[in-house]
């Protein structure tokens, strides 16, 4: 006599996020590629996939927010590529981590201490903070070389003056 497996299909959600200054070293394309091999190898169903492009930066982002939401109403895993597509910040990170939601991240596979999860995003948040400070020494140096320059958009003076003229006239 046969027996049914009792063995329950575990379920996926997916989240992907680009960042907007940066859309083509680490792509949506290739984050969803990554997570759906994982996936299928381990035995996960994916049940629904949340992409966007948004800075990481902030923890208010619309597809994120959805993600861990039908993630816990689904009692699904929230799957994503790298710790970095959701967060480089730790503050933010403890927030999705104590949402309630089951984070599973594909570079670390299953039962990864929280505790290195923690480690690499404390990594990832000093990282950021070195590179702005960089950036900031860097546009300093520039401006010391060069102090004509003019840094930043230089139609965006234009397109104020424009802006308030059109909104003026509008008024008129």
């Amino acid at each position: 006599r046969s027996r049914k497996s009792s063995m329950t299909i575990k379920t996926a959600i997916y989240y992907a996020r680009l960042s907007t200054s940066n859309r083509q070293v680490y792509g949506l394309g290739a984050q969803k590629s990554e997570i759906e091999q994982f996936c299928s190898i381990n035995g996960l169903q994916i049940l629904e996939g949340y992409e966007e492009r948004e800075s990481g930066g902030k923890m208010e982002r619309e597809q994120l927010k959805a993600a861990m939401d039908e993630a816990k109403r689904t009692n699904s895993y929230l799957v994503v590529s790298k710790v970095c597509r959701l967060t480089r910040s730790l503050k933010d990170f403890q927030t999705i981590l104590s949402s309630g939601v089951e984070l599973l991240v594909v570079q670390y596979g299953f039962n990864c201490p929280r505790f290195i999860l923690n480690t690499m995003v404390n990594f990832m948040e000093l990282e950021r903070k070195m590179a702005s400070e960089r950036t900031v020494a860097g546009l300093k140096e520039l401006k010391r070389r060069n102090p004509d320059l003019k840094l930043g958009n230089p139609k965006l003076e234009e397109a104020r003056i424009k802006a308030s003229e059109a909104l003026v006239n509008k008024a008129n």
